[in-house]
């Protein structure tokens, strides 16, 4: 079971690279199985953006992924009950099931907007565009166990 996801990046609600104006970037805290905002169609949703770090933490161990590389930061990063999959498959939320005993963690290093002066047409304004190219990108993993706390009589 997976207790708490914390990140140090922007938030605390959901923001893209066009569009987190409102956003406030600082060491933020969230249930990762609380319920995804319900759009219409399923699609990947809840992005933050420009994570420096991103933690998971169960009952016995917590989850550090740190980005490597001269960007330093996770453009976006996400996180889902659902599987992607299912998710890009499903044109109602009722064909998609969460994973019982797991999440999906998603870590973009370039994301592009989601859309130009409105969110619901496809033109994303050049500033917002991935372009084609040749792109690296690295990460690290680190798993620790956490002992439980003990208190003594």
């Amino acid at each position: 079971t997976f207790g708490q996801l914390e990140w140090l990046g922007d938030g605390p609600h959901e923001c893209y690279p066009d569009r987190k104006a409102a956003a406030t970037r600082r060491v933020w805290s969230e249930d990762p199985n609380r319920p995804r905002p319900a759009y219409i169609v399923p699609g990947e949703c809840g992005g933050r953006t420009n994570a420096s770090h991103v933690a998971i933490f169960g009952p016995s161990f917590s989850v550090r992924c740190l980005p490597l590389g001269p960007r330093e930061h996770f453009e976006l990063v996400s996180w889902s009950p659902y599987p992607p999959r299912e998710v890009h498959e499903a044109k109602h939320w009722s064909e998609v099931s969460p994973s019982p005993s797991s999440f999906h963690l998603c870590l973009d290093h370039r994301h592009m907007g989601v859309g130009g002066d409105d969110s619901w047409s496809p033109t994303v304004h050049r500033e917002y565009l991935v372009p084609p190219a040749s792109y690296a990108f690295g990460c690290r993993f680190s798993l620790e166990e956490i002992d439980p706390v003990r208190v003594d009589t």
